[in-house]
């Protein structure tokens, strides 16, 4: 039955048939398949939400920016070797009037030709085994993204680095899983290699690295309570972490605080809507709030975080954004625990997962041949045409199709998908919808048909259904 797979399922107005969230996405449950109408299955089957942002044929997306961020993390200081000096020096006082001074005394000074090679040979090998134990530890920088959007995620990726070569034994922490992350830069890498649960075997070479990712569903991460009102959230940060970057995110619109949240700290700020920073990203507008281009450290490991953001924040909802240091992963080396450095990334989606009457956000459901994609930021699609859904919370609410033509141009023309004909048919961009048009769980369809010749960009963040 449905209720043994999801919680709260809806109707869809056919018999035997529910649909319910899951997680980020959906599940429609259907008790008996046998005796159903061509009819009844054009309505199961729905369109699925295209994944843009994670497109292969438009770049890496969000696939290997969490490694990246990862492999900017931590320090960048060159080993520190203050007797380096002294050495040196040491070395020019022997090799030079010490030297000379024994051999004189010996009467042998043209065993130079032979004392002087030995002692070079000695400061060598004694430089190079100082300078071998200075680099001899493993290093170790995370970058993670903790999601909770109706179920709780939690991801790492991990660098770990050596600065001699040897076999490491590194242990995470057993309530997620371990597995190998895609290097997207060149490097002398090392394969992962399980020797126990949650514990990998690495042959590092000298200066070697490699990445590996955790993934979680834990739920004993703490995490700060968010609460919102019709234009405000609320956020109460209990959870031990500073929050130095935090604020919210609604598709194309982002809203950062002024100061840090810190922990027993209570947080407030409107809601991303008219005045908010549109079409520019939360990262990007954190990094001018903050000038944070003046600490490249720290700028570094941000830049691939705003691919994470984007592809955890793709759909209408609106999400609680911050960003702390303080988030520390359960790691060993060799059996010893290990403080590992990096940024971590929290996004928590405010309010129910339900998307409110006339406020449902259009959703990707299919596309022509595409031209190009900027989904980073402005979620521009150039095509011939781009069709989208949306969902009613409440069916019966009578509401008129808008696009508002803030990103890309206006299509040739407007089709919506009638439910009793199992057609598109064309509307204009104001017109209110008929009751056919919405199927009886709040389920929309409205495709875009681009010019005939040139460009056609399109964005979903540009349309919307308003309450008439």
């Amino acid at each position: 039955a449905a209720a043994d797979l999801v919680e709260s399922p809806r109707p869809t107005g056919m018999s035997g048939v529910t649909i319910a969230r899951l997680g980020s996405g959906e599940i429609i449950v259907v008790d008996d398949m046998a005796g159903r109408s061509g009819e009844e299955w054009a309505m199961i089957l729905r369109p699925a939400a295209l994944d843009l942002a994670n497109s292969p044929q438009f770049g890496p997306g969000e696939g290997g920016s969490l490694l990246e961020a990862a492999s900017e993390a931590g320090s960048r200081q060159v080993p520190s070797l203050p007797w380096l000096l002294f050495a040196l020096l040491g070395f020019a006082f022997v090799v030079g009037p010490v030297n000379f001074l024994v051999l004189s005394r010996l009467g042998k000074r043209d065993w130079a030709w032979v004392t002087i090679p030995v002692v070079a040979i000695l400061a060598v090998v004694g430089l190079w085994g100082a300078g071998r134990q200075r680099i001899a530890g493993t290093t170790l920088s995370h970058a993670s993204v903790i999601v909770e959007d109706g179920s709780l995620r939690v991801r790492s990726a991990f660098i770990v680095a050596a600065g001699v070569a040897g076999q490491r034994t590194v242990g995470f922490d057993p309530t997620g899983a371990i597995y190998p992350e895609r290097s997207v830069f060149g490097g002398s890498g090392a394969e992962l290699a399980l020797a126990g649960e949650n514990v990998a075997r690495l042959d590092l070479e000298q200066l070697g690295f490699t990445g590996v990712g955790w993934l979680s569903n834990d739920e004993a991460v703490a995490l700060p309570a968010v609460s919102e009102t019709s234009e405000r959230i609320t956020v109460a940060n209990d959870t031990g972490m500073t929050f130095w970057g935090w604020g919210a995110v609604s598709g194309s619109r982002s809203i950062v605080a002024a100061d840090s949240l810190g922990s027993g700290q209570e947080g407030r700020l409107r809601k991303p809507g008219e005045g908010a920073n549109l079409g520019f990203g939360f990262i990007d507008s954190l990094m001018n709030q903050q000038r944070l281009w003046e600490d490249p450290e720290r700028s570094n490991a941000l830049w691939p975080l705003s691919q994470v953001l984007s592809a955890a924040t793709a759909d209408s909802g609106t999400y609680f954004v911050g960003l702390t240091d303080d988030y520390q992963p359960a790691v060993t080396v060799d059996g010893v625990g290990v403080a590992v450095a990096g940024p971590a990334l929290v996004v928590i989606r405010v309010g129910t997962p339900t998307d409110q009457p006339g406020d449902s956000g259009a959703q990707v459901v299919g596309t022509g041949f595409i031209n190009w994609l900027d989904w980073g930021v402005q979620r521009v699609v150039s095509t011939d045409e781009m069709t989208v859904g949306f969902r009613l919370g409440d069916p019966a609410t009578p509401v008129r199709f808008r696009d508002s033509l803030q990103f890309g141009m206006a299509p040739s023309r407007y089709e919506v998908w009638d439910w009793e004909e199992a057609g598109f048919r064309e509307i204009a961009r104001d017109d209110a919808l008929e009751a056919a048009h919405v199927s009886a769980d709040g389920q929309v369809y409205i495709r875009l048909v681009g010019q005939e010749f040139g460009d056609n960009p399109f964005s979903p963040d540009s349309l919307s259904l308003e309450p008439l």
